[in-house]
């Protein structure tokens, strides 16, 4: 659906060039929900101002349906947009038109009669829950009816794609939670591709099916949201996500702990429940059937976009045999293990 191929991009300033992107590839398939997160700086909303051209890149290529849209003319590129919906941060409601005139508005454009717009928005109105705010104006609406009325507009030209930048950010938890609810939900009714970008880690766990860490105009790694939070393949990706997961060891554990085994070292593993050994009484069976002494000193359970991730850390005390046991054990069930260093 949506391809990036060598995407460059730099900025002339007064202190020299910028470079806000770097070499990027990514390949978006149909349907899916694809995040990019990173931090303020990171790229993150040149990088989706790049997908519909309101930037254009210096090198490389943007393919979509394999149709490389940096080759389209004024025509085509207005055409293609009309397939592209938009949901900003700030909302950018006109103030002067009512919910209902707001969400019209690219239809108007479009030259829609109004017994088209009516029969086109009316559905909306009713999927974004804003039946009795058609009448209301901006001014009038709290942060998350005001999204709810950009989630709508978006839907209006009936899009193929629709472009989330930090569309989230701005709002309370709760909210939060409610809009990314509703894009689950028209993802899953219509189909619809959606690309995300967001400093939010709550936003990648609750609603995309992969993800990409941006740094510096750089991708540092792309994987599925489940192999992202237990494989980590890169250290910055690592520290990330123990930072926004508050995933970080005790500082009483990290003093002491090393990172080779050592004469009658207690190895410190990390391990990652899901799906079917999430189910399962992993931990009995260690100390029941391998004799190992665990002790949990901390664990926490994450939600994620389809599936319950449980994970703990634990210090393993047993004959170095059984341990190797216990942890071939825990791998034929399912279970991830990860070891994070010796004390």
């Amino acid at each position: 659906m949506i391809q990036l191929k060598n995407l460059s991009k730099t900025f002339s300033t007064r202190a020299g060039k910028i470079t806000a992107l770097q070499k990027i590839n990514l390949h978006i398939h149909p349907g899916e929900i694809f995040g990019v997160i990173g931090q303020s700086g990171a790229g993150k909303s040149t990088l989706i101002r790049c997908v519909n051209l309101l930037e254009r890149p210096d090198e490389g290529e943007i393919l979509i349906k394999n149709k490389n849209i940096l080759k389209f003319s004024s025509s085509e590129l207005c055409k293609l947009r009309h397939h592209m919906g938009m949901i900003f941060q700030h909302f950018n409601l006109l103030s002067s038109r009512n919910v209902y005139d707001n969400i019209a508005l690219p239809l108007e454009l479009l030259n829609y009669s109004s017994q088209e717009i009516k029969k086109t928005i009316e559905p909306l109105i009713e999927l974004t829950g804003l039946e009795n705010k058609t009448q209301a104006f901006p001014r009038q609406l709290s942060g998350g009816q005001k999204q709810r009325v950009a989630v709508a507009r978006a839907l209006a030209s009936n899009p193929d794609i629709i472009l989330c930048d930090e569309a989230t950010s701005a709002l309370d938890i709760q909210t939060s939670h409610a809009i990314l609810a509703l894009l689950r939900d028209i993802n899953k009714k219509w189909g619809i591709t959606i690309l995300v970008i967001t400093h939010q880690m709550d936003v990648v766990k609750n609603l995309c099916d992969r993800v990409a860490l941006l740094s510096h105009g750089e991708i540092l790694e792309c994987a599925s949201v489940v192999d992202f939070f237990t494989r980590p393949k890169t250290e910055k990706a690592k520290k990330l996500i123990e930072t926004l997961l508050h995933r970080e060891l005790p500082d009483k554990l990290t003093q002491r702990m090393q990172a080779s085994s050592f004469a009658s070292a207690t190895p410190v593993w990390r391990i990652f429940f899901k799906g079917q050994s999430a189910e399962t009484p992993l931990i009995s069976v260690l100390i029941q059937t391998f004799h190992l002494e665990i002790n949990i000193f901390q664990g926490n359970i994450e939600n994620l976009k389809d599936e319950t991730l449980g994970i703990l850390d634990v210090t393993v005390k047993g004959t170095e045999e059984n341990i190797k046991k216990g942890m071939a054990y825990l791998r034929e069930k399912g279970a991830q293990v990860e070891v994070m260093g010796y004390v």
